[in-house]
């Protein structure tokens, strides 16, 4: 696997690529130390996962996210930060990063749930006799599939708000109420579209 490594900090960097390539087997680790020369390398090179830090020099790593989607290049971001800022997460949720790590909580576990969340939607084994069902069924098998990253968010959810360090101020606990909002609404209309899915494939 090949994983674009984007850290301003030698510190952080040389931390961060220990333990991406000790938890990852047969990893390609390329590293950057701004935003500016990592997107250059996206855009030259093909990567599998991108691993940015969020303050970086001059910009964000939502901008940086912001810069690489709009060079048409979906490849997974993951966006990790020393801050506790929620308002953080909140904005590398809406540009689209597959998953958020705190620097202060980050270990080999969740470093390895980080990547394969990034990664989910790249590895689907499918089987065979799945090509055998009918409409109906395989409406219900994909929604069911579907369903599991939905789940998975209720979890991280859950996660945030009973975290030790849940002590948080007037404003970060508005960007956290507001983060949990736009996830509901994004959970709601994703099971109606998937709920109305399966209904006209009932009808094939």
């Amino acid at each position: 696997m090949r994983v674009l490594l984007v850290e301003d900090s030698p510190d952080d960097r040389f931390w961060l690529s220990r333990l991406l390539r000790e938890n990852t087997v047969g990893i390609d680790l390329v590293e950057s130390g701004t935003a500016e020369s990592a997107l250059t390398l996206a855009q030259s090179s093909q990567f599998d996962l991108i691993v940015t830090d969020y303050n970086l020099p001059g910009q964000t790593g939502v901008e940086f996210l912001e810069g690489l989607r709009a060079t048409n290049n979906w490849t997974p971001v993951m966006v990790v930060t020393g801050s506790a800022d929620i308002s953080a997460a909140q904005g590398s949720v809406d540009a689209g990063a597959a998953a958020f790590l705190a620097k202060e909580s980050l270990d080999s576990d969740a470093l390895q749930r980080g990547i394969e969340r990034s990664l989910e939607p790249l590895f689907v084994v499918v089987d065979p006799s799945l090509l055998t069902l009918s409409a109906s069924d395989t409406a219900r098998w994909l929604c069911e599939r579907l369903s599991r990253p939905l789940d998975a968010l209720d979890s991280d959810m859950r996660a945030i708000r009973e975290r030790p360090s849940s002590q948080v101020g007037i404003d970060e606990q508005r960007a956290l109420d507001a983060l949990e909002s736009k996830i509901v609404a994004i959970q709601d209309r994703m099971r109606r579209a998937l709920k109305d899915y399966q209904g006209e494939a009932e009808l094939v």
